[in-house]
């Protein structure tokens, strides 16, 4: 079995525990247009003697549908399009409206390891990709705070002590004096970074202004995302984080803490202690009440969805310390001369690290999530051969599937 140079196998099913619905992580979303009556209408009117073919078709169709709505969201983001049939909106109303009508007809089942983490990654995607803009695809503001404050609680988690902050060595008096930058200065970062990712100036596009807003999700508040996605795939293949999964985890800190600043206004050092509160390092040690109230079981964050909690090499502990150590040295530069002008210093970073080729690496890495699984099985339809059958027996397949898998492989050349 290959694996790429992040340390997944190029095909094989990855696994992560149960689900949580549409409010996992934190995040819901709204204003979903009217559903397409391709494809998710069969689980309405499917009259199936055997249940069990019923919920072997609908899965299918679940599965289906996440994947096309995963591609989708790549596609919104390329220029120019490589697929137009792939309507972004459209596909996401699919996805919602046929996985609640799953739910409803199969209350008490679980989505195998492969479909559920297709799930996931498809919520990471949509909100990597769909951030800079305000859609139906947005957390709602109390989803959001819900989820920023749970991130909080883990880096405090992590943390436990003030001589475990990522920040303890450093001087850090400039980010609580000097911060936050100006709201001129904001907006023409704002319209620096989405010009460099060709996305059209926000005045030109819309009534007010949304990225950088309290109301749009940073990179910051997707880093628990990112390691929950990253440490299902590291331990459904057994292969514990490679150097350059570790260069873009730090790269995503990195980022993720120049955007607090630079283009959402913060200040202090919370947002970087925050960011690098990740790592080997001591159990959890949040109290009872607080987990409860947070709502967060930090002691399960732990065990599964930390990929740093995999038993890690020593060889490997010290590889990511440096890793990390040198992003931090990157925003916490102590020469003097950057001091005097922590603004001009962070500016100086950001250029320098370039956001718009980290967010093209980001986007790469998520693609190559993307495809460490297997196809779903009616894209393999589509292609006329399922792997490991032949034609014959592929067409023999469809047939025992009933009528409506024929359907939706005759209609479903993409929603709309």
């Amino acid at each position: 079995m290959s694996t790429d140079e992040y340390g997944f196998p190029e095909e094989e099913v990855l696994g992560q525990e149960e689900q949580h619905g549409q409010q996992e992580n934190g995040v819901e979303d709204k204003n979903r247009g009217k559903p397409s009556d391709h494809g998710h209408a069969a689980i309405q009117s499917r009259q199936m003697a055997d249940l069990g073919t019923a919920l072997e078709v609908d899965h299918m169709i679940l599965d289906f549908l996440c994947f096309q709505a995963i591609n989708a969201c790549f596609e919104s983001r390329r220029s120019p399009p490589v697929n137009d049939k792939l309507d972004l909106q459209a596909c996401l109303t699919q996805v919602d409206q046929f996985w609640q009508l799953f739910k409803a007809r199969y209350p008490t089942y679980r989505p195998d390891p492969e479909l559920h983490f297709r799930q996931q990654l498809l919520q990471l995607v949509v909100l990597v990709t769909q951030r800079f803009r305000r859609c139906s695809a947005t957390p709602i503001r109390s989803s959001l705070t819900a989820l920023r404050a749970a991130n909080q609680a883990r880096a405090r988690a992590w943390i436990g002590h003030v001589s475990r902050l990522p920040t303890a060595d450093y001087n850090v008096r400039p980010f609580d004096q000097a911060l936050p930058i100006s709201r001129t200065e904001m907006e023409e970062n704002r319209s620096l970074m989405l010009e460099a990712l060709g996305i059209p100036a926000e005045d030109d596009a819309y009534e007010d202004n949304f990225y950088g807003t309290s109301e749009c999700v940073g990179l910051l508040d997707l880093l628990p995302l990112f390691m929950r996605v990253s440490a299902a795939c590291h331990t459904m293949f057994e292969s514990p984080p490679t150097k350059k999964w570790m260069e873009l985890a730090a790269g995503w800190m990195l980022q993720g803490c120049l955007e607090q600043y630079l283009i959402f206004g913060a200040s202090g050092s919370d947002a970087i202690d925050e960011a690098f509160a990740w790592g080997p390092g001591e159990h959890l040690d949040l109290s009872m009440n607080e987990d409860m109230e947070e709502g967060h079981d930090t002691t399960q964050w732990n065990k599964s969805q930390d990929p740093f909690c995999l038993g890690l090499m020593n060889e490997d502990t010290q590889l990511w310390q440096t890793i990390k150590s040198r992003a931090l040295n990157t925003i916490l530069s102590a020469e003097k001369q950057y001091w005097k002008d922590i603004a001009s210093h962070l500016a100086a970073v950001w250029d320098k690290s370039s956001p718009a080729q980290a967010e093209k690496e980001i986007t790469e890495f998520l693609v190559d999530l993307a495809e460490c699984i297997p196809e779903p099985v009616l894209v393999q339809l589509q292609k006329g051969q399922l792997q490991g059958m032949t034609r014959s027996q592929t067409q023999s397949f469809i047939r025992s599937c009933g009528v409506d898998v024929a359907e939706i492989l005759a209609r479903i050349d993409g929603p709309g």
